[in-house]
């Protein structure tokens, strides 16, 4: 099953007014048979967190900076797509925009653009902690969890990496490698945890390669004239390779071998004016879906492959 969040087409430009849907699709023949409309003002939706074994879902909510309104964390459960909880994340903390799971401890992350993280307990949705630090540095834009869930590794749009150790909630470290550039978007971490890849919104765009181990980047990899803004990022281990999403248009995906820290090819997606909102990929089956903001919403569904240089 792929799951989506979509905004509500007839926006009556307020918050609290506008609902947010979450649609099913079933991908074995790509037909949507779910579909759960949630309360007023649970929108925009971003930052979503699978639990696959436990069944259940999680969106952040923005919330409204201009009338006080704080971000949320929505809770739904995956059979019949039933909306169960909703959490608000605490006062000034809005724009929800990077989540990571720790299935270990089902414990949620959540990184804002207003320079906050936020630890929530997903069985019972309390808070368990919250860091925040100075909004114009750090809004977190991209985030990763080592695979024994000790630390949480935030991306910021300035250019920053954050390591925080989510025990005790305490930074650790930070690490500036991009200035006077667009930040980061879009991050993998390996699942052997030696390395993380954090993309760039530049132009073009850039991946870069950090070491879990001493908290360096080894690498920076600038990809081709036009592979721009990269929306998101997946990583097949098993078969040496990263993926990215390109987000202006024409919009590709783009392979990169992880041995040779090279780019493989690409492919243009088909959206000759468009640009992907969001984008998931099914590694087993190399395959990629995405989200088209237009009216009505589209998801559309494409091979993976790639071209070879």
């Amino acid at each position: 099953m792929l799951y989506a969040a979509v905004a509500e087409s007839r926006f009556r430009y307020s918050l609290d007014l506008s609902s947010a849907h979450i649609v099913g699709i079933r991908t074995l023949d790509f037909h949507g048979i779910e579909d759960l409309t949630l309360p007023a003002g649970e929108n925009p939706l971003s930052a979503g967190i699978v639990d696959a074994s436990g069944g259940f879902l999680y969106f952040g909510a923005y919330g409204d900076p201009n009338r006080s309104v704080p971000a949320k964390v929505v809770k739904v459960q995956i059979s019949g797509l039933k909306h169960l909880q909703t959490v608000d994340l605490g006062k000034d903390t809005y724009g929800v925009s990077s989540a990571v799971f720790d299935p270990a401890r089902n414990t949620g992350y959540f990184g804002t653009l207003f320079g906050s993280v936020i630890g929530l307990q997903l069985t019972d949705m309390s808070v368990l902690a919250s860091l925040g630090l100075q909004q114009e540095d750090n809004a977190f834009t991209s985030a990763v969890i080592d695979p024994d869930g000790t630390f949480g590794y935030f991306g910021t749009g300035s250019g920053t990496i954050m390591k925080i150790r989510l025990s005790d909630f305490s930074p650790v470290a930070n690490l500036t490698l991009l200035r006077d550039e667009k930040g980061f978007t879009c991050a993998v971490v390996d699942p052997g945890g030696d390395y993380a890849y954090f993309g760039t919104g530049g132009s073009p765009a850039k991946i870069v390669r950090l070491s879990l181990s001493d908290f360096a980047a080894e690498e920076v990899l600038t990809l081709n004239p036009g592979e721009s803004a990269l929306q998101a990022a997946f990583i097949d281990a098993a078969h040496d390779m990263i993926y990215v999403v390109s987000g202006k248009a024409p919009a590709q995906l783009i392979a990169v071998r992880l041995s040779r820290f090279k780019r493989e090819g690409a492919v243009q997606l088909p959206l000759p004016n468009q640009i992907p909102a969001c984008a998931s990929m099914d590694i087993a089956h190399k395959t990629l879906y995405f989200g088209v903001d237009d009216q009505p919403a589209k998801i559309i569904q494409m091979p993976a492959g790639f071209n070879s240089p």
